[in-house]
């Protein structure tokens, strides 16, 4: 993920979310996202009537480049997240390579017995109380799938014919999110907390299934 922030890539609606997620705000009537003007005025050391300037519709946003990249870059993933992320990745890849190899080969039995080669769902989650979205991959059981959602709004869905399919599929996304993941304190975020990005960002959505092959 490129740490450089493109100001094109960040409408007023982004924006708004971001503000919201970071400093707090309301949905309205119409469904957008509003920003507390009062509390980012005071954080930004700036007047109301300047952030709400900032968040106005259209693209590219109508905040300064300098403003936004300083707020962005404090909650940007942290390198050590996306290190950790990419050896995850590689270590899947491994693992899907050794699954598909067959019975009698690779690992199946441990695989098997960990649940790893069940049927798995890929969930993208929308908080219901703020613009934040998040992946999550949970073994298809009713059970496990109501933990997952609970306090959450289901946005997109496919079904992954193994762990592994879901993990590759899960970091695919996170790559696609890139310019607009947050990684935010656990008191803030106790569920992904470094895996969550903003609402509108503007994503592909996820294929009907995934497989190892």
């Amino acid at each position: 993920m490129s740490r450089a922030l493109d100001p094109g890539q960040w409408t007023g609606e982004l924006v708004r979310e971001l503000l919201v997620v970071l400093y707090g705000g309301h949905r309205s009537r119409t469904g957008t996202w509003v920003p507390d003007a009062a509390a980012v005025a005071r954080r930004r050391r700036v007047a109301p009537s300047t952030v709400r300037h900032w968040t106005r519709h259209g693209a590219p946003t109508a905040m300064p480049v300098r403003e936004l990249d300083a707020i962005v870059r404090r909650r940007r993933p942290k390198a050590s997240t996306l290190r950790r992320e990419r050896l995850q990745a590689d270590r899947t890849q491994k693992m899907r390579e050794r699954a598909s190899l067959g019975r009698g080969r690779g690992n199946l039995t441990e695989y098997a017995e960990r649940g790893w080669l069940d049927q798995h769902r890929v969930l993208v989650l929308e908080d219901e109380w703020r613009p934040l979205r998040r992946v999550v991959v949970v073994r298809d059981e009713p059970a496990l799938i109501r933990r997952a959602t609970a306090g959450a709004r289901l946005v997109d869905l496919a079904i992954a014919d193994s762990k592994f399919a879901g993990d590759a599929l899960r970091y695919q996304l996170l790559q696609e999110v890139g310019p607009w993941r947050l990684e935010l304190p656990t008191k803030k975020a106790p569920r992904g907390h470094t895996q969550v990005w903003l609402a509108s960002a503007p994503v592909a959505e996820l294929p009907v299934s995934a497989s190892l092959t």
